[in-house]
């Protein structure tokens, strides 16, 4: 790439990210006024009750979910499976529960056993079997009854439930006010499992970015021109690319929900959102390859400019992930943005390609 296309992409750039601000900071003022004139909400007697356990409604398969905030409340007859920043259970849980989350709450009846770990975990109801948590703080609350063990490794632990079998674990500092039917086996340590937990995190991130960069690496070495061609899309029309980016990415999701009410199309919706999410995330790697061709100028080789890229995309969306949450918002929106563009690029390019067969 000449250094002319660089100075003429760089204001580009600078100038969607400014509008995004903009836009970020306008519509959060809104957001405030409308909520300081709209009534404060009171309970009528024609409001609808909250729902009852029985009338849940019911989830028969596996629930797995990954996302930033996850709650749920339903009838699950299997296992539940959630990762995630923010994580609540309510409901019913007929099978085991897995969790792995900074904050977890589990508010919900388990009949299985619950395998947890996180920065802070809190169970408020009963579990009929196991329960299994690491954590850096651990609050079984008095309304909660564990049908068998409970083993725990915190750096701060307060149970005040009860649990039918036994209490064991390693803890740095463990307050007891609940009911053990059998044996304590507590090893009080000044430890900081929080610490621990943090490494384990940083490595879950590690593992991530080498997947990320596997990707890269198959992408632009068995299609080397295909990239090369998207890439070239996004740097030399980066304002065409975002705009079918946006038409893309509101087109697909409702022509498959057009195919999923058909119900015949159902299959094909299925097939279509794998399809729709894999787009998204080869996306970072076009972003990646794109930021790192700027920086290196480099038109030869994919290889290298997409390492450093993408680990640069992949660093700062980490970084803007645990910052004060306005910023998490505005680096939500660039890089949806820079997703977008990708996308857009890749469409035009395989556009282009049709027509030329």
């Amino acid at each position: 790439m000449k250094l002319k296309d660089f100075r003429e992409t760089l204001p580009l750039v600078f100038t969607f990210s400014a509008v995004l601000v903009v836009g970020i900071l306008f519509f959060s003022f809104i957001r405030v006024d409308a909520a300081w004139l709209s009534p404060t909400t009171e309970t009528t007697e024609d409001e609808a009750p909250e729902p009852t356990l029985e009338q849940l409604p019911v989830h028969p398969e596996t629930f797995i979910m990954a996302n930033n905030d996850i709650t749920v409340e339903e009838h699950f007859q299997n296992d539940v499976i959630v990762a995630g920043q923010n994580i609540t259970i309510n409901g019913i849980v007929d099978g085991d529960v897995i969790a792995i989350g900074a904050t977890i709450t589990i508010n919900a009846i388990v009949h299985g056993n619950v395998r947890a770990a996180g920065g802070n975990i809190t169970i408020t109801n009963n579990v009929d079997r196991n329960v299994t948590l690491f954590a850096g703080t651990v609050l079984i609350t008095p309304a909660a009854l564990i049908g068998k063990d409970l083993f725990v490794s915190g750096g701060e632990v307060i149970f005040a439930g009860a649990v039918n079998g036994s209490l064991r674990g390693e803890i740095g500092n463990f307050t007891l006010n609940g009911y053990v039917g059998q044996d304590v086996d507590v090893q009080v340590e000044a430890t900081d499992w929080r610490h621990q937990f943090n490494f384990w995190l940083i490595g879950v991130k590690i593992i991530g970015w080498l997947g990320l960069l596997l990707v890269g690496v198959v992408l632009v070495k068995l299609f080397a021109r295909r990239t090369a061609a998207i890439v070239q899309q996004m740097l030399a029309q980066p304002w065409r690319s975002l705009v079918w980016g946006m038409a893309y990415v509101l087109v697909v999701p409702l022509g498959l929900l057009v195919l999923l009410l058909t119900l015949i199309g159902l299959p094909l919706s299925l097939i279509g959102v794998v399809l729709f999410g894999i787009t998204l995330y080869v996306a970072k790697i076009y972003v990646g390859t794109a930021v790192g061709q700027l920086l290196l100028m480099n038109k030869k080789n994919l290889l290298w400019p997409m390492l450093l890229g993408v680990t640069l995309y992949y660093a700062a969306t980490q970084l803007f992930s645990v910052l004060p949450s306005p910023f998490v918002v505005i680096g939500s929106i660039i890089q949806l943005g820079l997703i977008l563009w990708a996308v857009g690029s890749a469409v035009v390019v395989y556009q282009h390609h049709g027509r030329s067969r």
